[in-house]
């Protein structure tokens, strides 16, 4: 596992997290033994000495309590230091990865797919949570707590704190050298698995234009390939990390074997007392349990890392550069020798020049593939010129701040868009600050009022997803009511 590739994903607050986290788990670690250290220390100075002062046995009982007191105090702190971050780090993740969307070129998102992008909101955001909370802690503080431990316990006796280490590097040699393997059954896995999500997205979306073509059991069998591929390179990668991991562990307990078997030869010696005993035995299940987790956590973090690059890649991305906002006299735009292509394909518009003058309509017309969409697109910033400048009043909109140029802007696309709340709130997304009176004067304008009267609260009706509940016409026109409230400079109907 690439700590420092995962630590990529992590803000100033989240490595903090980390930090924190790590330092409480240590803290745990070695406090949970530190009892134990006492009770052998006490049994050792008994046994070296005739007798030992109620003082001193009062005052070590006191200092062991006090050590347990303690010992809850950071478990509490533990939790509160790699949890709780966690959960506002992959609130960060995923509303840093909603800001990219807002404000990246459309050119550069429409490189990833669908499913992509809603895994990126929710299984990779889920994952890295888990790298804050637990794993990224869990393995540093046993980095810290381990050789700790191994010092204090070669103090009491060298021999069995060798005995108790010995396997944890041999298990661990163990994983990295089939790292390799696991690494390919990772890449191969990945892509498959992510055609199978897509194939999903793919059933789901078109569902009715499946039922209407008659192709449900030949669109069955493509999602049912899909799925069965994705579980055999799954099943496969799962069984090869699963031995991987086993045989690790196994070798851990080959370790406890050895840990009891060398206590037991000491023991009868009487080169160790009960309680020195019992320390190491204690330490054996104390130091392993972490230990077999970070094992066990390798592989799924490796494979986060594989499949999250997509996402870091999102997140790279540059957004939508402009930082003018000049002061418009007149809304003309004039296309001047605009070129564009589609992923250096052949180009979809090529030394396009006109005018649209103020006041005018202007339709484009022609037939499928002659750029009518492209140029809507790039009229709205959905897309960016390879050759050419498209002018505002003279002006690059290339060069002015996106938000600001699209506020000039108002749009009505084909496939409207509704969102999951009132009617009202779904017409004021037009302009926010709206008053309600202006918003039932824009519905009004588009002839919304006898369809909107007609539902169950009316303009406080909550719509379901997308809309559904309503005709194709009934939302093409909150859409339009949409744009009358937004009253920009610059009006685009039914763009596809």
């Amino acid at each position: 596992m690439n700590s420092k590739k995962v630590k990529g994903l992590l803000s100033k607050s989240g490595k903090r997290a980390v930090f924190k986290g790590t330092l409480a788990m240590a803290a745990v670690k070695l406090f949970v033994l530190t009892p134990l250290f006492l009770l052998a220390w006490i049994t050792r100075q008994t046994t070296e000495a005739s007798q030992t002062s109620s003082e001193v046995l009062a005052v070590t009982g006191l200092v062991g309590v006090g050590i347990m007191l303690l010992t809850i105090l950071l478990i509490r702190q533990e939790y509160r230091q790699t949890n709780l971050p966690a959960y506002m780090e992959n609130e960060r993740l995923r509303m840093e990865i909603a800001d990219k969307l807002a404000h990246a070129p459309l050119e550069d998102l429409d490189k990833h797919t669908l499913s992509q992008l809603s895994e990126h909101f929710m299984r990779d955001t889920d994952f890295n949570e888990k790298m804050v909370a637990g794993i990224l802690p869990n393995l540093y503080s046993a980095a810290i707590a381990i050789p700790i431990s191994a010092i204090f316990l070669a103090m009491v006796n060298l021999p069995l704190a060798a005995g108790v280490f010995a396997m944890i590097p041999i298990a661990l040699l163990l994983l990295l050298a089939t790292m390799g393997i696991q690494t390919k059954l990772t890449m191969e896995q990945i892509p498959v698995k992510r055609k199978a999500t897509e194939k999903l997205y793919e059933y789901v979306e078109g569902l009715s234009e499946i039922r209407a073509e008659g192709v449900q059991k030949q669109k069955q069998g493509e999602l049912k390939n899909s799925l069965q591929q994705a579980a055999k390179k799954t099943a496969r990668m799962e069984l090869t990390s699963g031995v991987c991991v086993a045989g690790a562990e196994v070798l851990m307990q080959l370790g406890t074997g050895i840990v009891v078997y060398l206590v037991s030869i000491f023991l009868s010696r009487q080169e160790v007392n009960l309680a020195e005993a019992v320390l190491f035995l204690a330490v054996v299940f104390t130091v392993y349990g972490p230990v077999s987790e970070v094992f066990a956590a390798i592989p799924g973090g490796m494979y986060f890392h594989k499949n999250t690059q997509c996402m870091r890649e999102t997140l790279a991305l540059e957004n939508m550069k402009g930082e003018a906002c000049p002061k418009i006299e007149t809304s003309e735009i004039q296309f001047e020798n605009v070129s564009f292509s589609y992923q250096k394909k052949q180009p979809a518009v090529e030394h396009v020049s006109f005018r649209l003058r103020e006041g005018t309509i202007t339709a484009l017309v022609g037939p499928s593939g002659c750029g009518k969409t492209t140029v809507a697109n790039l009229l709205l910033r959905f897309l960016e010129p390879q050759e050419g400048r498209i002018l505002l009043d003279g002006n690059d909109i290339c060069h002015m701040k996106p938000d600001w140029y699209l506020s000039q802007v108002s749009c009505v696309f084909q496939d409207v868009i509704l969102f999951g709340d009132t009617v009202m709130e779904n017409i004021r997304i037009g302009r926010r600050m709206a008053t309600d009176e202006e918003v039932l004067q824009a519905a009004r304008l588009a002839y919304c009022d006898d369809f909107i009267a007609r539902l169950p609260q009316g303009y406080q009706t909550v719509l379901e997803e997308n809309g559904q509940s309503l005709s194709g016409g009934e939302r093409q026109r909150l859409a339009i009511a949409r744009a009358i409230l937004k009253n920009a400079k610059i009006l685009i109907l039914d763009v596809k």
